[in-house]
């Protein structure tokens, strides 16, 4: 697959999703939303999220031009990019700050408010909540994640594992 060419527009509603995109692909994830998207992945496949964006902006990472990961709110998704699919919607505990990968993209690392949720492909590796808020994050050498909380807490995870060292 050629590099791919990802649009993401965000629209008025949800009815202006459901006239651009196919019911199976729309996800209305809250029962109040303030933030209507309309991704186009590959020419023919798009798919819509409707939800509350908790004042966060969608942001995505894609791996090896397979598995696409967006993050909205409480939200994550994991699109099937080959096969057009999705993997799965999951709800998250916390609101959806950014992610993280190596360099190789095996892994793909969701940071929230006070979560980590680590995958590979379209698999969960391990997860770990926090009492207190994540207000710094970096990955280190490829092989570690360093999480500082706000009562200036620093821990040093393995991403492969969850181990802590």
């Amino acid at each position: 697959m050629n590099e791919l060419n990802i649009v993401i527009n965000k629209k008025e509603s949800l009815e202006e999703l459901r006239r651009l995109v196919n019911a199976n692909n729309l996800m209305s994830f809250d029962e109040t939303c303030n933030a209507y998207y309309h991704l186009t992945i590959v020419d023919d496949y798009s798919i819509g999220i409707a939800c509350n964006d908790c004042g966060g902006d969608i942001e995505y990472i894609v791996s090896n031009n397979r598995y696409m990961y967006i993050g909205v709110g409480l939200h994550l998704v994991c699109v099937d990019i080959l096969k057009k699919d999705i993997c799965f919607d999951k709800n998250l505990n916390s609101a959806f700050c950014e992610f993280l990968s190596d360099s190789s993209r095996n892994y793909f690392v969701a940071i929230c408010e006070l979560d980590l949720c680590v995958y590979k492909n379209e698999s969960i590796l391990w997860k770990i909540g926090f009492r207190d808020m994540v207000v710094d994050y970096k990955l280190i050498d490829d092989q570690y994640i360093k999480v500082v909380s706000d009562r200036g807490e620093e821990i040093l995870f393995s991403i492969s594992d969850g181990s802590v060292s």
